[in-house]
């Protein structure tokens, strides 16, 4: 099971390190050039951090042009290195339609993906995920200010996000909360999300999230992209965001 592996390469490589894996198209970053470089690029990220990190993030926004057969590699050499994938697609449809995406997913090579709880079939799409023995990670309060109006709105006299929390936990899931969040929320939150769910914290690094978050949540996994992805260093770089999330997670 996804949730018993991660756990096991947390405690080998003493890291709750997920490094994003973000690769920007041309003209949107001055040292990326082209797309024909994106499978390679996510190579030599792999390559160069996975001493420090347990999970591998890629945003199928960015990573959007490569093949099945590149998604493939992708995830062998991820998991020669002794890590696990997240694919980021924020999956959200109907059940055969999700159910259709898991199939592709599973079939690339992926451990887990996001999930976007909207269309409201989260107990399904949790149902269908075990079936694949794929882990989910479920968009549980997202660090954009907008996100209120849609994560903090009432339903049935409850706010979203206490509802979505309770859906995880009916269906073994993860949970994804961002490091910018209040910190009333992070702890009614936390109030009902099961101690053994995994919390996958987007949002330190450059978006400047709050480290205080990995206090709240015991069973946190952090993503980080940019700063690492991007710097001179990468492998420096990991090994400097492991070392501050094993300080308050320790």
């Amino acid at each position: 099971m996804f949730n018993r592996d991660l756990q096991e390469l947390i405690d080998d490589k003493k890291s709750r390190l997920c490094v994003g894996l973000d690769p920007a198209p041309q003209g949107m970053r001055k040292n990326y050039t082209t797309d024909k470089r994106i499978l390679d690029f996510c190579l030599e990220i792999v390559e160069e951090t996975s001493e420090h990190a347990v999970l591998y993030k890629p945003n199928l926004q960015y990573i959007m042009p490569l093949s099945r057969r590149e998604m493939v590699e992708l995830n062998k050499k991820i998991h020669e290195n002794d890590a696990l994938s997240i694919l980021d697609l924020k999956l959200s449809d109907i059940g055969s339609t999700n159910k259709a995406s898991l199939y592709w997913i599973k079939k690339m090579g992926f451990d887990s993906f996001t999930y976007s709880p909207f269309p409201g079939n989260i107990i399904e799409t949790g149902k269908n995920a075990r079936s694949y023995d794929l882990g989910v990670f479920v968009l549980t309060l997202m660090s954009n200010p907008e996100a209120r109006y849609f994560m903090k709105s009432k339903i049935d006299g409850k706010i979203a996000y206490e509802f979505i929390s309770e859906r995880i936990n009916e269906i073994d899931g993860n949970a994804v909360i961002g490091a910018t969040c209040e910190r009333e929320d992070l702890l009614r939150i936390s109030s009902i999300l099961r101690g053994d769910r995994f919390v996958l914290v987007p949002g330190i690094g450059v978006q400047k999230g709050r480290m205080d978050i990995l206090k709240i949540f015991k069973n946190t996994v952090v993503n980080v992209g940019r700063s690492i992805i991007y710097s001179e260093r990468p492998e420096e770089e990991a090994e400097e965001y492991k070392e501050k999330i094993k300080k308050f997670t320790s």
